[in-house]
């Protein structure tokens, strides 16, 4: 404990002012890089879970209209088909009629909010529609360019 109220005598080893600076800075820009992961990591996670919840519930649909051979009309006439139905945390809208039942996520708890206030980035859609190419500008001076069949010179003579 003296030591430290005493500080370094000439001779003695200890770190200097740039060296703990540069290690706080090595830190800092650590951090800067890990920790906007770990937001989107969370983000995608909920995300996924919530598609995975969507194909679930329209999966069981299909099996309940199999099996009853009508459509379900609310999520909770799915309850005997999950093991667990408290566990469904989605809003769904059922439609149509047997054998034609779709089913609609309408909501999902995925839209929390992330740590640092920002939502995640959109999932690119898988299969986007291409878009037309656009038609190509017609060539006003036929096969040659605007030279004729002799180029840029002019016929020989």
């Amino acid at each position: 404990m003296k030591r430290l109220s005493r500080g370094l005598h000439k001779g003695e080893k200890g770190f200097t002012l740039i060296e703990l600076l540069v290690v706080i800075a090595i830190l800092g820009i650590i951090s800067a890089i890990v920790v906007p992961n770990f937001g989107n990591f969370f983000g995608r996670g909920q995300s996924e879970a919530c598609q995975v919840e969507g194909r679930l519930v329209t999966t069981i649909a299909l099996v309940y209209a199999t099996d009853t051979g009508s459509c379900p009309v609310d999520i909770s006439e799915l309850s005997e088909y999950f093991e667990d139905a408290g566990a469904v945390q989605g809003s769904y809208v059922f439609a149509g009629t047997f054998p034609n039942c779709t089913v609609e996520q309408t909501g999902c708890p995925a839209s929390v909010e992330l740590p640092g206030g920002s939502d995640p980035e959109p999932e690119p859609d898988p299969d986007p529609e291409p878009e037309p190419d656009p038609e190509p500008e017609p060539w006003p001076w036929g096969p040659w360019g605007p030279w004729g069949p002799w180029g840029p010179w002019g016929p020989h003579h």
